[in-house]
C-alpha cells in the first residue's frame, strides 16, 4: 500500500527491517507478534482498544506441515512461516500484522499475520507469510524507492537507525575481534578519518554523514580550505591502502564557543568537497543524543594515528590503533585535574582512559566510542590530557551528547544519526569522593601551542600537559 504522501519518522514512527532472502529462523527462535486482534475466542468480533504483543516460539515447517495436515494435506509451503504456543499467539484482527525477531539491537520482521485455528489453539500454531520468500517481489513491487537496504539481514541486524535513512550509522560489518592498543584490520573502524594538514597527518575525524566530518576544533589549525584533504577508509598512513578515498574540504565550522573556558567546546565540523560513497570499509558513526548516560568504568574504544607513548617520535604512527579505555566519571575526572590550575572540567566534556591505555598526540578530534548492542555510538571526541595515559589523568573528551542541538542546527536538513546510549547498572562515580589536594599551575600561551604545567612543589615530578596535536609540521612552523 503507498501512502498519498511521505510519513516524516520519528521516536514513535519508524520503518521496520525486512528479512533478506538469505535469513534463517530456526524452530524455537523467540520473537514477537502484534496487532489489535480479539484477545480469544470468547471475545466480541471487533478490534481490541489496545495494542497488544506476544512472544511466540518459531515453529518449524516439518512440524508446522505436521500439524496441518490433519486439516489438509501440503497446506504449508516453503512461503510461510509458523509461530506459537498453546495460548498464545494471534487471533481475528490481527491479519496483516508483522512477526518480528530481534536480532542484536534491531527487529527484523520474519512475517506477515496471514491464518490459523483460531485462537492460539494447541496444536495449530499460526500461519505467517515468509518475508523472506518475498525480497524480489517487494523490490519489484517498490522500484526506485528507498528500501534496498532494508533487506540486508546482515546490515539491518547491527544497526538501530538504517530503516529510517539516518546513513546508516554505526556499522562495523568487519570489525570481528576488538582488544585494546592492538593494529586496526581494513574495516574495522569504517568512520574514522585521517584529517591533512598539507599532506601530514594532524588530527582524527569521524565520518557522521556522506558530506561532513566530526573532529576537535583545536584541529581546526586555518581558515585555508585548500590546506585540508581527508582521508577515508585506510588503515596505514604509507599506504598501501586498497580502500582509501580522499575528499578536500568546502567548507569549517567551529564552535562560537570554543575555549571558553580553557578548551571547552573543542568540537567542529568538515564539510567533504563532494559526497561519499557508503560500504564496508567507509560508513557513518552514530552520535550519542542528548539523553544519553554513559556511566563510570562503561567499556569505550579510542582510536587514531597518535603516537604511541611520551617517549615516542612526535609524528603520527604509521597503523591505525585501537584501545579499550573505561569511561571515568565527572566527579572522579574533576577531581583528578583539580590538581592543575587553569583548567576547568565541565559538562560537555567526558572522561576515559587508565594507566597505560589511552590517546596521545595525534588522536586530536577522533573517536571514543562505546558499543551498545550491535551498534557503535560516538561518545567523545579526543580534546587534551597529560600525555600519555599517565596515571591519575584520564584524557578529556568533547561530551557529544551535549552538542546535538548545535550539530543539527548547523547541519539542518542532514540525516544524522543520533543514538540514545545507555549504560547499565548504577553509577560507581555518583559515590566518588575527591581526596587530591595538591594544585598544579599552568603556563597561559595561546591555544595551538603546548600548555606546559608544572607542580608548585619543587620536589614534585614535573607533568608534561599538552593538547593531544601531533603535527611536527605545525610544531616546526611556530
Amino acid at each position: 500500500m503507498q501512502l498519498s504522501s511521505s510519513i516524516t519518522f520519528n521516536n514513535y514512527i519508524r520503518p521496520i527491517c525486512l528479512a533478506s532472502s538469505s535469513s534463517q529462523f530456526h524452530s524455537s527462535t523467540p520473537c514477537w507478534a502484534t496487532g489489535w486482534g480479539r484477545l480469544g475466542n470468547d471475545q466480541p468480533l471487533v478490534a481490541y482498544n489496545i495494542l497488544q504483543e506476544v512472544q511466540i516460539p518459531i515453529v518449524g515447517p516439518k512440524k508446522c506441515s505436521c500439524d496441518y495436515s490433519k486439516i489438509l494435506e501440503s497446506l504449508i509451503n516453503k512461503n510461510m512461516i509458523c509461530a506459537g504456543q498453546q495460548n498464545k499467539g494471534i487471533c481475528n484482527g490481527d491479519s496483516g500484522g508483522p512477526l518480528q525477531c530481534k536480532q542484536g539491537s534491531v527487529w527484523v520482521q520474519a512475517g506477515i499475520t496471514s491464518f490459523g485455528v483460531p485462537c492460539a489453539l494447541a496444536g495449530f500454531p499460526e500461519v505467517y507469510a515468509r518475508v523472506s520468500a518475498f525480497q524480489s517481489w517487494i523490490t519489484n513491487g517498490v522500484s526506485g524507492a528507498n528500501d534496498s537496504h532494508s533487506f540486508s539481514l546482515t546490515t539491518c541486524s547491527v544497526l538501530l537507525t538504517s530503516c529510517f535513512a539516518l546513513s546508516d550509522c554505526g556499522v562495523a560489518p568487519l570489525n570481528t575481534r576488538i582488544v585494546g592498543g592492538v593494529n586496526a584490520s581494513a574495516g574495522s573502524w569504517p568512520w574514522q578519518v585521517s584529517i591533512r594538514y598539507n599532506g601530514a597527518h594532524i588530527c582524527g575525524g569521524t565520518l557522521i554523514s556522506d558530506q561532513w566530518v566530526l573532529t576537535a576544533a583545536h584541529c581546526i589549525i586555518t581558515s585555508t580550505l585548500s590546506d585540508w584533504t581527508l582521508y577515508f577508509g585506510i588503515v596505514t598512513q604509507s599506504g598501501p591502502n586498497p580502500n582509501q578515498v580522499t575528499r578536500s574540504v568546502s567548507q569549517t565550522l567551529v564552535n562560537s564557543n570554543y575555549n571558553n573556558p580553557l578548551f571547552n567546546n573543542d568540537i567542529a565540523l568538515m564539510k567533504l568537497s563532494s559526497s561519499i560513497t557508503f560500504n564496508n570499509y567507509i560508513r557513518p558513526i552514530c552520535l550519542a543524543s542528548s539523553s544519553s548516560q554513559f556511566h563510570s568504568s562503561t567499556h569505550c574504544w579510542a582510536t587514531g594515528w597518535g603516537r604511541l607513548g611520551s617517549d615516542q617520535p612526535l609524528v603520527a604512527y604509521n597503523i591505525l590503533q585501537g584501545v579499550q579505555i573505561p569511561i571515568v566519571g565527572p566527579n572522579q575526572c574533576r577531581s583528578d585535574y583539580s590538581l592543575i590550575k587553569n583548567v576547568n572540567m565541565t559538562d560537555q566534556m567526558i572522561c576515559a582512559g587508565q594507566p597505560n591505555k589511552g590517546t596521545c598526540q595525534g588522536d586530536s578530534g577522533g573517536p571514543l566510542q562505546c558499543k551498545q548492542g550491535s551498534v557503535w555510538v560516538q561518545a567523545g571526541i579526543t580534546s587534551f590530557g597529560v600525555p600519555c595515559a599517565l596515571a591519575g589523568f584520564p584524557e578529556v573528551y568533547a561530551r557529544v551528547c551535549q552538542f546535538q542541538s548545535w550539530i543539527a542546527n548547523q547541519l539542518s536538513g542532514t540525516n544524522i544519526g543520533f543514538v540514545t546510549f545507555t549504560s547499565s547498572g548504577s553509577n560507581q562515580d555518583d559515590s566518588y569522593v575527591c581526596s587530591s589536594t595538591n594544585t598544579v599551575t599552568a603556563a597561559t600561551t595561546t591555544t595551538n601551542q603546548m600548555q606546559t604545567l608544572t607542580k608548585s612543589s619543587a620536589t614534585d615530578p614535573k607533568v608534561s600537559f599538552t593538547l593531544i596535536l601531533a603535527i611536527c609540521v605545525f610544531i616546526a612552523q611556530n
